[in-house]
């Protein structure tokens, strides 16, 4: 606007009308910048471009208001009506889109079409180990067992999976959409739930991503060994950055005890604290499953397929960084020193 009173001196802006202010919202901010709190006059059309007679209508508009004496100026964004309202006599402002605004919005397109295109692009592997055998013949039960229950998952869900066979384990490929579609997203693993349906013995996912599909698979090697510290099926996925998600499906139960914390949550709550994101998702998993967050070191052992001393480590740690709090009780039916009971209270839990 300062453009325009430096280019028509005095103007009165209640004399003005603006074909491009849609809503009165918007009107109402405009004519706050306005001096004297001018009300000015504004063209009330619907932005419907597949109506053919869009511009016509808002070149009639203008018309009106200057047969009928009521505006000295018309400001437009309408670049293509410019030299028709001059033609008739008519002062015009074309207000138009600068040249940096223009360039910024394009930046930014092609920044999202480039970070897209590279999610998109990302190589995802799978990994699979198979549990140890008695002998040669059990081990070669268990591989066509998991063979044959890949195969028939991926055939059921639509999906292109490649799997590769090797003496105990199993690799795959796949693409990152299709990861997504398998992890709902990275909250659940479709996979480990049909795996633990069909199988009688327990399995263990490990989803990896990278640039390139060594590193993808590399990444997916990693992913497994997390998922398998745990003592029941589950599922881990490590991304180009080694960022962990998971565990991935841990319950047969309810999706939603474990999609109550989001990873950002779990994320951002790590870096305030310094205490990894395995660490948590290790506490979180502990408390879903018990149900409660009252823990001892020998309860989240048992779940987590820990050692006590390592849970207990774990815990204490989170009393130091206040995420906790510890207080000795004796149990009944047990003899000697009392247990010591850790309240985990993590920012996201009363939302169970």
């Amino acid at each position: 606007m300062f453009k325009v009173t430096q280019q028509f001196k005095g103007i009165d802006f209640s004399r003005v009308v603006i074909d491009y202010v849609w809503g009165k919202d918007r009107l109402r901010e405009l004519e706050s910048l306005l001096p004297d709190n001018k009300t000015v006059h504004s063209i009330e059309k619907t932005i419907d471009f597949k109506n053919i007679q869009l511009y016509e209508e808002i070149l009639e508009s203008h018309v009106e208001l200057w047969e009928k004496g009521l505006i000295d100026l018309s400001i437009t964004r309408t670049a293509n009506l410019v030299d028709l309202m001059k033609a008739k006599g008519f002062n015009v402002y074309y207000m138009g889109i600068s040249e940096d605004t223009i360039k910024k919005k394009i930046e930014e397109l092609i920044t999202h079409i480039k970070f897209s295109n590279l999610k998109e692009n990302q190589v995802v592997a799978g990994f699979i180990d198979s549990p140890d055998a008695a002998s040669t013949s059990e081990n070669e039960l268990i591989q066509i067992s998991i063979y044959k229950e890949l195969l028939e998952f991926s055939a059921q869900n639509d999906l292109q999976l490649v799997i590769q066979r090797h003496d105990s384990s199993f690799e795959i490929s796949t693409s990152y959409g299709e990861l997504q579609e398998i992890t709902n997203n990275y909250h659940t693993c479709k996979m480990i739930r049909f795996l633990k349906e069909r199988l009688s013995f327990e399995v263990y996912v490990g989803w990896g991503i990278g640039r390139t599909f060594t590193q993808a698979a590399q990444h997916a090697k990693l992913a497994y060994r997390e998922a398998k510290s745990y003592i029941d099926s589950c599922t881990f996925v490590i991304d180009d950055t080694q960022h962990p998600m998971g565990p991935l499906g841990f319950k047969e139960a309810d999706d939603t005890e474990m999609n109550i914390y989001s990873w950002k949550e779990i994320e951002q709550l790590s870096q305030q604290v310094d205490i990894t994101i395995s660490q948590l998702q290790k506490v979180i998993t502990a408390i879903t499953s018990l149900k409660t967050n009252e823990l001892t070191s020998k309860t989240a052992a048992d779940v987590l397929n820990m050692s006590e001393r390592s849970t207990n480590r774990l815990l204490n740690q989170l009393v130091e960084k206040e995420l906790a709090t510890v207080e000795s009780k004796k149990i009944n039916g047990l003899q000697g020193r009392p247990t010591k009971i850790y309240t985990v209270n993590l920012p996201f839990l009363d939302r169970q």
